[in-house]
């Protein structure tokens, strides 16, 4: 099947240009990928810049609202930045320095010439300018932006890790010392981002908090994943909310639920978002699933790595928060994984079609995970002997790229795997 483009990703919408066939629309997107001259467009849906229903209409006011308020949060942050290095004020006295308030004036440019360039003929499909009253969208955003609690500790001391994760950051190490203008546009882009996110999101939802994660703000992979996005958008706005969103979001709309969920129990796996995961207790929680499939999948395999103390499955920590990012050479071949596993195609609708209820229902990365170690099973089985023996094959399995080389082969062995878990959760529920 071909990749998404317009002409194929237009069937998806109803004559009012609403997206009203999700569930084609995720069963293209895993499958079939999408035509990357297109993928621009398809992610502003795919990360909910643009909200399915959405009209043309609401979808131009929509992007120019969210403009505006970015550039409010980024100048919100950037005078409490600026106060603080020209007062220079010591660390222990971050939190006594006033927030300062938004410049009203500040200038944003809202793009009218959006639709005058010829390269954008596409996004005319999918919005229909209109007339906008900038003053009213900057009093608007004010009111959102200027009641948001910032904590200025916080705030310095994760510009400071910011700083130094950005050096280290693979996109950014990809683009060659030719496109050093361009370098320094992205690099400036990925750290008022990532600075954004964390000055205002410092504080978890009540859904993450009962599950032990109380400091959000920044954590280091952050830059990895938010650098995925400005590799495909070229609006700095819409790369931070679909970040943002992709952080923050359910991994769902309530429309995708179209499984039988009475049978789920544990609705962790369903709920929970990205941004947890970056937390300590978040990623023991995600491993300790893993361990569990990997146990009723494969026995054997799960006890000899038990045997060798490896059962705690901890290497596989940079596979799950980075979503497997640096299994992968460059950031533009990754996009492909990066939206495979955003489809959440599998989770919701594999187990639906087979008619199966399943006790519970895990992420596909953890299949992924699952996919990739089996490539391992017979050395692990016939060959390891000790950790330091299995840490040495599992770094050059690593450096060999494996996953970007067969990525459609570990995709579908990853498929089939869920539909053994699904089968043997199945019979497990009807032996109970």
């Amino acid at each position: 099947m071909k990749p998404i483009d317009s002409q194929k990703f237009l069937q998806y919408f109803d004559q009012d240009f609403r997206l009203v066939k999700e569930h084609e629309f995720r069963k293209a997107l895993f499958y079939d990928g999408i035509n990357e001259n297109y993928r621009q467009i398809v992610w502003r849906f795919l990360f909910h810049f643009y909200s399915f229903k959405s009209t043309k209409r609401e979808r131009f006011i929509k992007r120019n609202e969210k403009l505006v308020q970015y550039e409010l949060l980024k100048e919100r942050w950037s005078k409490i930045y600026q106060n603080i290095l020209n007062l220079k004020v010591k660390e222990e006295e971050y939190d006594t320095i006033a927030s300062p308030m938004v410049d009203f004036t500040c200038p944003i440019d809202l793009n009218n010439d959006y639709y005058d360039n010829s390269s954008r003929s596409v996004e005319n499909l999918f919005e229909e300018k209109q007339d906008i009253d900038l003053g009213y969208l900057k009093i608007q955003s004010l009111l959102n932006v200027s009641r948001r609690r910032i904590n200025n500790t916080k705030l310095m001391n994760d510009i400071k890790q910011i700083d130094k994760d950005l050096e280290r950051t693979t996109y950014l190490i990809e683009i060659e010392e030719k496109d050093l203008a361009d370098k320094t546009k992205i690099k400036n882009s990925l750290r008022n981002i990532l600075i954004t996110f964390s000055a205002f999101n410092q504080s978890s939802s009540d859904e993450m908090s009962n599950n032990g994660c109380f400091d959000l703000g920044y954590t280091q992979g952050m830059n990895e994943i938010a650098s995925v996005f400005l590799s495909v958008f070229d609006q700095e706005s819409i790369a931070y909310w679909c970040f943002s969103n992709y952080m923050l979001k359910d991994s769902y709309s309530k429309s995708m639920l179209t499984l039988n969920t009475t049978q789920i129990t544990d609705n962790h796996s369903l709920k929970i978002n990205a941004a947890h995961y970056f937390s300590d207790s978040g990623m023991s929680k995600k491993i300790s699933h893993l361990k569990y499939l990997f146990g009723i999948i494969d026995p054997e395999y799960y006890q000899k790595l038990a045997s060798i103390d490896l059962d705690h499955f901890n290497f596989c920590h940079e596979w799950l928060i980075l979503n497997f990012k640096r299994c992968f050479y460059s950031t533009n071949e990754y996009q492909k994984c990066f939206e495979v596993l955003s489809s959440r195609y599998i989770e919701f609708y594999n187990a639906t079609l087979k008619n199966i209820n399943v006790k519970n229902l895990y992420n596909f990365d953890l299949f992924i995970c699952i996919s990739l170690m089996f490539q391992l099973r017979n050395q692990v089985l016939n060959e390891i002997e000790n950790e330091m023996c299995f840490f040495e094959i599992f770094s050059q399995f690593n450096k060999s790229h494996y996953f970007e080389k067969n990525f459609k082969k570990v995709v579908q062995n990853a498929q089939e795997i869920f539909d053994k878990y699904c089968i043997i959760s199945h019979s497990v529920n009807l032996n109970n």
